[in-house]
């Protein structure tokens, strides 16, 4: 028994947990994204958490990467994680929710959905790249598909 509880100890990706995250990315259409976020430990493998994020969002007619933008959106948002699998110290997630915000002018809402893989470097703190889509209801000339891609990391609560 002792020798069981002492191989799990090394075990990080198992066991479920409350994350503190932020992150970072950008998508082909030129929009940066910066989310703060909490997720807290589900009983299974779905789990519930709350983002707060940033598209500092680009109207440019054309595809191209710079970092200026014309305007900054600021929105919260429900989520929600599904584990698809986990090993020893990595786990990757199926996420889905909806966001809505505002750049002080016009109201946005926004569902998106993505994969996250997470590689755990320490026992409290993980590393997370992700692959999110998201389509804006802002106005009708937009880029509403805002495929992107992001890195950041969690700490274990």
């Amino acid at each position: 028994m002792l020798s069981m509880l002492g191989f799990g100890h090394g075990l990080f990706a198992q066991v479920g947990f409350n994350s503190l995250g932020v992150s970072t990315g950008m998508s082909t259409a030129n929009s940066k994204f910066f989310t703060l976020s909490y997720e807290g430990a589900g009983a299974n493998k779905l789990h519930l958490g709350v983002q707060l994020q940033g598209i500092l969002y680009s109207e440019f007619a054309r595809h191209h990467y710079s970092f200026t933008s014309q305007t900054t959106y600021v929105s919260a948002g429900l989520f929600f994680t599904y584990n698809l699998a986990t090993t020893r110290n990595f786990l990757t997630n199926f996420r889905f929710g909806a966001a809505g915000g505002s750049d002080n002018s016009r109201f946005i809402w926004y569902p998106f959905g993505g994969f996250e893989q997470v590689i755990f470097v320490a026992p409290k703190t993980q590393l997370v790249f992700s692959e999110q889509v998201l389509y804006l209801f802002v106005k009708e000339d937009a880029f509403q598909w805002q495929p992107s891609l992001n890195v950041g990391f969690k700490f274990s609560l």
